[in-house]
């Protein structure tokens, strides 16, 4: 008697995980198309002939439209990167939108088969942001399904000084208001005017390191720091 209880709990506990697994799929639909990335963690897509906005849920990258913040610009590019122009599965929590008429989604590059760490990690862009230090976790009830893994995600891309996490403690040590260089298309920015490496531009700009580092300019000139 006791052996057959067993079987049926066992049985009830396997169906239940599997009904959620197919509530989880069902939740995800066809695929739509990303036409327009406008931030690190806001897209366009396109469906059903119409396009909507839609703002990743579960995390928030540094800004890098109505003004600039650190590592918005490295944010937004990577963002344009991986999702421009490609298809992707777009999944709801509780939330329809936000109070600006976004969809609040979570964004995925694949269909996941279960909703395993292996494949939120590897398959959502969500979590594939905060892991690579491009996004913080950013909780808003009752949009939590996948909190705790942002969570977790946040604390690993910390540890390994990934992205924006690379930035802390590196200026905190600088003097933020001393003059540095540095040119429009240039990654870096440059102690002295000087650099050799200034002079194959035409155009060179004069500011603080908080103003260089605001507008993307997050690493000194390897030529200047030898």
């Amino acid at each position: 008697m006791q052996t057959k209880r067993k079987t049926k709990v066992s049985s009830a506990v396997v169906v239940f995980i599997l009904a959620a697994i197919v509530v989880i799929i069902q939740n995800i639909p066809s695929g739509v198309t990303v036409t327009r990335v406008i931030d690190g963690d806001t897209i366009e897509v396109e469906m059903r002939g119409e396009t909507y906005k839609v703002r990743l849920i579960g995390i928030n990258t540094p800004e890098s439209t109505t003004r600039i913040e650190s590592y918005g610009k490295e944010a937004s590019n990577f963002t344009k990167s991986q999702l421009l122009g490609k298809k992707v599965y777009l999944e709801k929590d509780v939330s329809e939108t936000d109070k600006y008429g976004r969809l609040l989604r979570y964004v995925w590059l694949k269909k996941p088969s279960e909703p395993t760490d292996s494949e939120i990690r590897t398959k959502m862009f969500n979590a594939i942001l905060v892991l690579e230090g491009y996004a913080q976790a950013a909780t808003y009830p009752p949009d939590v399904k996948y909190a705790e893994y942002f969570a977790k995600y946040e604390a690993e891309a910390r540890e390994n000084n990934r992205g924006l996490w690379a930035l802390e403690g590196k200026t905190e040590s600088q003097n933020l208001d001393r003059i540095v260089y540095w040119t429009p298309n240039g990654k870096s920015y440059h102690y002295s005017k000087d650099c050799p490496l200034l002079q194959k531009s035409k155009t060179i700009n004069q500011g603080t390191l908080q103003e260089a580092i605001d507008i993307g300019k997050s690493d000194p000139c390897n030529y200047c720091v030898k």
